[in-house]
């Protein structure tokens, strides 16, 4: 078992446990408020929560959009660019991982870039 999944485990037990006990009833949202004196949220702050959510979900649905797109590239482009920008490694280690010449690596990167810069 891996050492997390002993933790899942007891959390699991635990939660069975409580939910087992007669004693614990679910309570409306509204009574839990009532006794613990906290307001709910501003909506501005939920809208700017909504905000930043919809930002975050437009970044990664672009992200997977070029990230399709790099797969679609030749081998020697996939292969620079991914290096460079997910594994964000600097032009010589590239050079010397794929064995190439920083000048070559620079220039197949650049080659890339243009490439993708026809679906923005």
């Amino acid at each position: 078992m891996f050492p997390s999944a002993w933790l899942y485990r007891i959390a699991n037990n635990e939660i069975k446990l409580y939910y087992r006990n007669p004693h614990s009833r679910t309570d409306s949202f509204d009574r839990m408020l009532e006794r613990s004196d906290t307001e709910p949220m501003a909506d501005y702050i939920l809208e700017e929560e909504l905000i930043q959510a919809q930002e975050e979900l437009a970044r990664h649905d672009q992200f997977l959009f070029f990230q399709q797109k790099i797969k679609e590239l030749p081998l020697k482009y996939q292969e620079v660019l991914s290096l460079r920008y997910f594994e964000q490694k600097s032009v010589r280690d590239n050079g010397h991982i794929l064995g190439k010449s920083d000048g070559t690596v620079k220039l197949l990167l650049h080659r890339g870039i243009e490439k993708l810069k026809k679906y923005v």
